[in-house]
């Protein structure tokens, strides 16, 4: 009976489970040597006096084995094989206290031939544990008390005990002590005949295989000891055949079966929760067939029934009908408990299923939608009850085909997460989407598609703009380092060439070659402003302004700009907050709208320009996360023009980005546009369709009326001096031009390349200096830096900034004010000579 473990987790290489051999242990070994030592006593001492003596101890050392192998084999299992094992455990033991009792009872010559009541209950019941774990296992595995169990096992007990009661006990007290005797044995045949035939049906019929292995050895044993104990009991009790000794292994063999079993069963790992369904459990109707027996046995006896007899056979047929009550009220109990917690199991699902923020669904393949959260109807914009009506394939861009690849690519690659997918909603609109999606079977067998989406809709618009923005900013750092570069190379061409204008005679054809130099010079300053505006990195000499006043003004000039077949319409808004903005470069966004206006209108149309006061909320800020809410100023310039589609509409404030034909446009006045607007904290959207006209709308932050407007701005004039002039500047080119120039309207220039020196030339002409003139980029150090330090060897020079780098961006009229003047890369000669000459005369007015 001892079976190999076979391990489905391990396989061979042909595919078949690897089978290992169970080693035995040493109280396997000791098992057989007790078989063993028992069959050789009874070859050699088969009628010795002492050899009953002799074969009685054997047979309890063989029960007392299989009691404590039982009992081990318990410790190492769970849920229904550990129920079993124990009460195999107590079945051993019952037969081995009985036994022991027994034979302590025949060596004493007082003691009465017949065993009392108690100790032929306890032999006699000594299976009744077994039996009980045999059809009452196999269900749930529980903590708590089965009350359920507890009355199968006591209505299986009060059968017995009242049958045995019925047939041995009563009868024995008028019929005579050989007739209860024979009543005794056959029904103890009986007895354990049931439980072999009870463990043999458990191990061919149960679903489960561990059950099976677990039983089988068991059964076999129990089958043995049934049969060959009662015919020994049997031959025993009416025969005085001398081999009828080798009957007594009929308990040693079998006990010890069992014991070997119980040493090498090994619960396979992890152990299968068997306990988790009733499904394998022994039904109730089972537990309840012996009481028939009763009311059997009482019509089989009618002509030589006692009334003792009767009364124990109504007694046990009256518990027997209490104890199927009560079951059947705990029973009810049971189901009513169960019925409560899938109630509560339901509203919990359908709590999380309708409170669900994802949208969750689920439909037959067809596209016919079974069942939906609220968070899917909104998606999707449709209620609930159109939802339920709609075929899902509506859903789909691609509508029925598209669905059928996906229902494909589902049976082909299983379930698939995290997928991304586009949906259309009922307004038509798309709507992007993240989540997981699965064919599984319904309660019926029937496929279905479940999933659940979420709305990545407003994510995916976050990330490209994002993209967008990463994109334009990196493009403005190359943009600025051009020209930064360019600024200087300018500003040395634009220099020397108006030197060179104002030495040469208007007659020289030398003087015509420089003025195509500064023209071309000029052209290329005004490419670099416009690079350096997309970049945000122009310096910006805000005011205090008022768009309605600076678009009357504009009104004037773009009316002769772009032509008669071009109606333009103004627009202002009333009591226009200020906003703090360079005027000039404002002009430039209004130029560079207009002019593309006017492109996208070739046979004629309608320019409207409009100012009015908007404030920014929740509604704005879901199409556009990057902006922040608040007040704005905005200035609308809006075309009946061919318009744009959205892939040109996605590169328009790119760089050099066109529709216009070759040579009709440099591709800089949107991106410049953007880049003002962007340095000025402000924000510029677009709406377009192809054929409908374009709109563009710049938001700028409006400013509290407090807000003092810009004072008026007194022209430059260059004009000749003598004072002392400090030049700081790394370029070696503009260096030698601007002092050059410097040194031809009269001033004596000290130049220095390297900041480090300027304290020394300080100590050396401290009496001299009258301004420091230094760009704002140094190799060691800022200019600002270079100012303290020059402030503090010569107190009260005025400072005269310079510079085109990128860096400088965020200077404003206010803080130039207070640290020094400022004059932007590139410029022309008579622009630094009047810059330089008016800072000095700020100086002297000041002293006056």
């Amino acid at each position: 009976m001892i079976q190999p473990y076979t391990d489905a987790s391990l396989t061979e290489l042909d595919g078949s489970p690897v089978v290992h051999m169970v080693r035995l242990p040493k109280l396997a070994w000791a098992a057989v040597a007790l078989a063993t030592v028992h069959v050789v006593w009874l070859a050699i001492w088969p009628s010795a006096p002492w050899s009953e003596f002799v074969s009685q101890r054997i047979q309890f050392l063989a029960g007392l084995l299989a009691c404590v192998a039982c009992w081990q084999a318990s410790r190492r299992s769970h849920y229904f094989a550990k129920s079993f094992w124990r009460f195999s455990s107590i079945s051993f033991g019952l037969w081995c206290f009985g036994s022991i009792v027994s034979s302590l009872q025949d060596l004493d010559p007082r003691a009465s031939l017949d065993p009392p009541l108690w100790l032929v209950l306890v032999t006699f019941l000594s299976a009744a544990p077994m039996f009980i774990a045999v059809l009452t296992g196999g269900g749930e595995a529980e903590d708590t008390i089965r009350w359920d169990l507890v009355l199968d096992v006591s209505q299986l007990l009060i059968l017995v005990v009242a049958i045995h009661l019925m047939l041995v006990v009563l009868p024995s007290l008028t019929l005579g002590g050989d007739r209860s005797a024979s009543n005794r044995l056959m029904l103890l045949a009986a007895w354990r005949g049931a439980l072999a035939v009870a463990l043999a049906v458990r191990a061919i019929f149960s679903k489960s295989q561990m059950l099976r292995n677990l039983m089988a050895p068991v059964a076999g044993a129990m089958s043995l000891f049934a049969i060959a104990a009662s015919i020994g009991n049997y031959i025993h009790r009416f025969y005085s055949w001398p081999e009828v000794r080798w009957f007594e292994l009929a308990w040693t063999i079998p006990f010890l079966m069992v014991a070997v079993a119980a040493m090498v069963w090994r619960e396979p790992q992890p152990a299968p929760a068997i306990g988790k369904s009733t499904a394998d459990a022994a039904p109730g109707f089972i537990i309840y067939l012996p009481a028939l027996a009763i009311p059997v046995l009482l019509l089989a006896m009618y002509s030589t029934i006692l009334f003792e007899q009767i009364v124990v056979g109504l007694g046990a047929m009256i518990i027997s009908i209490i104890c199927f009550t009560l079951r059947v009220l705990v029973a009810q109990r049971r189901q009513k408990q169960t019925l409560e917690r899938l109630q509560s199991s339901e509203r919990r699902y359908r709590s999380l299923f309708e409170h669900n923020m994802a949208a969750v669904y689920r439909s037959t393949l067809d596209g016919r939608l079974l069942d939906c959260n609220q968070a899917f109807c909104d998606m999707f914009g449709y209620t609930q009850d159109e939802i339920l009506n709609t075929s899902t394939t509506v859903l789909y861009p691609g509508g029925r085909e598209e669905r059928e690849a996906t229902l494909a690519l589902l049976r082909r690659h299983g379930a698939q997460r995290s997928i991304e997918a586009t949906f259309r909603r009922k307004d038509g609109s798309q709507i992007h989407t993240l989540g997981h999606r699965a064919i599984s079977l319904d309660e019926h067998g029937r496929e279905t598609l479940e999933g659940t989406l979420i709305d990545m809709t407003q994510r995916r618009s976050l990330e490209s703009q994002l993209q967008q923005a990463q994109r334009m900013e990196s493009l403005g750092m190359m943009a600025g380092g051009v020209a930064h570069d360019f600024n200087n190379l300018l500003t040395v061409i634009n220099g020397y060439s108006a030197m060179q204008l104002d030495s040469i005679p208007a007659s020289d054809p030398v003087h015509h070659y420089a003025v195509e130099i500064k023209a071309a010079a000029d052209r290329a300053a005004s490419l670099t402003r416009q690079l350096l505006a997309f970049s945000r990195q122009q310096v910006m000499e805000e005011r205090v302004v008022n768009l309605n006043s600076l678009v009357r003004d504009f009104e004037r000039f773009v009316r002769r700009l772009i032509g008669e077949d071009i109606e333009v319409r103004t627009c202002f808004g009333k009591e226009l907050a200020t906003v703090r903005v360079d005027p000039g470069q404002m002009e430039q966004v209004l130029m560079n709208l207009v002019v593309n206006a006017r492109d996208a209108m070739p046979t004629g149309g309608t320019i409207t320009i409009e100012t009015s006061n908007v404030f920014l909320d929740a509604g704005y800020l879901d199409r556009q996360p990057l902006v922040a809410a608040g007040p704005y100023v905005k200035l609308s310039v809006v075309d009946t023009g061919s318009g744009m589609s959205e892939q040109v509409m996605a590169h328009i404030f790119e760089p050099f980005f066109t529709t216009k034909a070759l040579g009709k446009g440099t591709g800089l006045g949107l991106a410049t546009t953007y880049g003002i607007v962007q340095q000025s904290r402000g924000y510029i959207d677009v709406q377009s369709k192809p054929g409908s006209g374009s709109r563009f709308d710049v938001y700028l932050p409006q400013l509290t009326k407090s807000s003092s407007s810009a004072a008026i701005e007194t022209p430059l004039v260059a004009a000749r001096g003598v004072e002392g002039i400090l030049l700081v500047e790394d370029n070696q080119q503009l260096r030698a031009m601007a002092k050059t120039l410097l040194e031809s309207y009269g001033y004596s220039v000290f130049a220095v390349e390297d900041a480090a020196q300027v304290e020394s030339i300080c100590e050396l002409h401290s009496g001299k200096i009258d301004l420091l003139l230094t760009d704002i980029v140094l190799p060691r150090m800022s200019g600002t830096e270079v100012a303290k330090r020059v402030s503090a060897k010569v107190p009260g020079i005025k400072v005269l900034y310079i510079s085109g780098y990128s860096t400088h961006a965020s200077f404003d009229r206010s803080s130039l004010d207070a640290s020094g003047a400022f004059l932007p890369k590139p410029f022309p000669p008579a622009v630094l000579a009047a810059k330089v000459r008016e800072v000095l005369d700020q100086r002297v007015a000041g002293q006056a």
